[in-house]
């Protein structure tokens, strides 16, 4: 017996991870099945127009001074924003993600350092298990081997349109 949707279910047939519940009059039940969603990223085309409409041209950043560090709005989205923090840690700097639009920086930064196609590549790789759940690759796609896992969400994040922002 599984609590289902709030209701208990009698598990009929098994075969892998899959499984037919079939509703049933028992109240009790062996095991609760909760699937946790993550929330859904926000495009980068989304905060484009957001800096659009405060006055802030493309590709343009601002970075804000704070007592302990800097925030750097860059308006790339939830994934190239994750991304974004990858590349940056590549390059040994310490930043964290904030949101969608902005990551922190504890150190100065005057501009952005330089990076390749394979450190782009390594640093989404490294961060695949992230870019997933932004990325809303399915339920199932934790089942997966690792490496096809990783590589599917690497494709996903578009690395050519990626090193042209």
């Amino acid at each position: 017996m599984v609590l289902f949707g709030g209701r208990p279910m009698q598990v009929m047939w098994q075969d892998g991870y899959r499984f037919g519940p079939a509703p049933t009059a028992q109240t009790d039940v062996d095991e609760v099945l909760r699937f946790q969603k993550s929330f859904a990223a926000v495009p980068f085309v989304v905060t484009q127009t957001v800096a659009h409409l405060l006055a802030i041209a493309p590709g343009e950043m601002i970075l804000l001074l704070q007592a302990d560090g800097r925030l750097l709005f860059h308006f790339w989205g939830t994934v190239w924003g994750e991304l974004l923090t990858a590349v940056l840690r590549e390059n040994k700097l310490v930043v964290e993600s904030v949101n969608e639009y902005c990551l922190y920086l504890a150190q100065p930064l005057d501009k952005l350092p330089g990076w390749t196609d394979a450190l782009v590549a390594n640093a989404a790789r490294r961060t695949a298990v992230t870019l997933t759940d932004r990325l809303e690759m399915g339920l199932f796609h934790r089942l997966l081997p690792t490496n096809v896992g990783v590589e599917t969400a690497v494709r996903q994040v578009n690395l050519p349109k990626f090193h042209q922002i």
